[in-house]
């Protein structure tokens, strides 16, 4: 008798090393990593390893005179995380109903497990090789 393989999850289609922040970084430092090219969300983490809260661009407010605040204050978690045992056709469809590319993936006590990203190309995902090597370009 075979075993019929597991289906994929959103943990096995997640980037295992995303760049992630301290819990209490500040807005300005979230608003210069989201103004480089090729980091659309911010991840931030307490010392567990728990996502307390996400950021993109839109989250920002226009006004930098609180940037010293912390950025959890403005972020957020609610449709920007699934859960590590979601199977892949799920996260497909999760991120097409929430109109985005990324989710971070967490687990059963919300801790940061990786992210999933859409290729802006191509139906596939983001992998860990092709991030290190889009980074190693960028450092040459």
């Amino acid at each position: 008798m075979t075993s019929e393989p597991a289906p994929a999850t959103a943990a096995d289609l997640a980037l295992q090393g995303p760049r992630v922040h301290p819990a209490d970084v500040d807005l300005a430092t979230v608003r210069a990593y989201l103004a480089r090219p090729k980091s659309h969300l911010a991840l931030l983490v307490d010392a567990d390893g728990v996502l307390v809260a996400t950021l993109d661009a839109s989250d920002l407010p226009e006004d930098r005179t609180h940037d010293a605040r912390p950025a959890r204050r403005v972020g957020r978690l609610d449709g920007r995380t699934v859960a590590a045992s979601v199977d892949a056709a799920s996260v497909g469809l999760l991120l097409a109903e929430r109109n985005t590319r990324r989710l971070a993936v967490v687990d059963g006590e919300g801790r940061l497990v990786g992210l999933v990203c859409r290729k802006r190309r191509s139906a596939g995902y983001c992998d860990d090789e092709g991030v290190a090597q889009l980074r190693a370009e960028r450092h040459r």
